[in-house]
């Protein structure tokens, strides 16, 4: 029996690009040769969110190649207009993936398996494992331990079957039924724009989450989706970590002021900060800290400040 007989094509695909064109080959030609591809995807939706380099060119040669493929433009800067393209799906499951993405070959039927086992989920992620693109220096190895979640991973290496389930949703390789995502549109699209242009801002996939969640579906992640997330060496680098904190901070501060409370949220953060602040400075006076250790002090004040400034 093909695994198809069952759901027949429940996926549409869309990648969601901005001058991608380093990665992006990769990333398609990875999607190119899942199995099963042709029997379970619908469409494969590249979104070009307005690039300025050799994007389009890669994108629309995938197209000419195989009609699975569709180039689309958006105009609009910001991930969040990107993901929005994904309510034009008629499949039961869009699946998110960026494009520094690359999915292993059983991925698709991996996702299937779980969907099909669990009933009432919404949002599903697999591993996503951190890879850098060249071999990194002891101190790049330490940021990447230290900060590998901040880069969207769950893992650093391959992940084993004694490891903890990931509980916290993201944007590489996230699956989201369309009938959510629907609905969100017609209740008004997402507040937070994402990553816009060089801006590295961030949280609209936590609050694209929360509201199918809000709809009663559930979470569920299955590390035998295998992602590999490809890092190179400039997002290892101290003035990108700062930024990044910066962006991903400040995508949380709007998504708790959005809430119920949020001010008050706020201040008690504001507070909570000051305090962290002043214990990561004197945590980084101490002599001969191991790089690991220094890292997880540094990376912990970059973020007090961060919402110190944004709150």
């Amino acid at each position: 029996m093909s695994l198809s007989t069952k759901l027949k094509k429940p996926f549409t695909i869309v990648v969601c690009t901005y001058n991608g064109e380093r990665f992006l080959n990769r990333c398609l030609t990875a999607l190119e040769n899942l199995d099963e591809l042709h029997n379970l995807t619908e469409k494969i939706y590249v979104v070009d969110n307005n690039s300025s380099d050799g994007t389009p060119e890669i994108a629309k040669k995938f197209c000419e190649q195989d009609n699975l493929f569709e180039y689309v433009f958006e105009k609009r800067q910001g991930l969040s207009y990107a993901r929005k393209q994904a309510v034009k799906a008629s499949t039961e499951w869009v699946v998110y993936v960026d494009d520094d993405n690359v999915l292993d070959k059983n991925w698709l039927i991996e996702l299937k398996k779980t969907i099909e086992s669990r009933e009432g989920v919404g949002v599903v992620n697999g591993a996503v494992i951190a890879t850098p693109e060249q071999e990194l220096n002891k101190e790049q190895k330490a940021i990447l331990q230290v900060m590998y979640r901040n880069l969207a991973c769950t893992h650093c290496k391959e992940p084993t079957s004694e490891d903890e389930p990931n509980t916290i949703p993201m944007g590489a390789g996230m699956c989201i039924r369309t009938d959510a995502l629907k609905e969100i549109e017609r209740e008004g699209w997402l507040k937070l724009k994402g990553r816009e242009g060089k801006k590295l801002s961030s949280g609209e996939d936590t609050e694209l989450c929360e509201r199918v969640f809000a709809q009663g579906y559930s979470y569920v992640s299955n590390y035998k989706m295998k992602l590999y997330h490809i890092i190179p060496q400039t997002r290892l680098e101290e003035q990108y970590v700062i930024r990044l904190i910066d962006g991903l901070v400040k995508g949380r501060v709007d998504f708790i002021k959005s809430q119920k409370f949020g001010k008050v949220k706020c201040l008690l953060r504001k507070i909570k900060y000051f305090m962290e602040i002043q214990i990561q400075k004197n945590a980084l006076n101490a002599k001969n800290l191991p790089v690991e250790e220094l890292w997880k002090h540094k990376v912990a004040l970059y973020q007090a400040e961060a919402f110190v400034k944004s709150l």
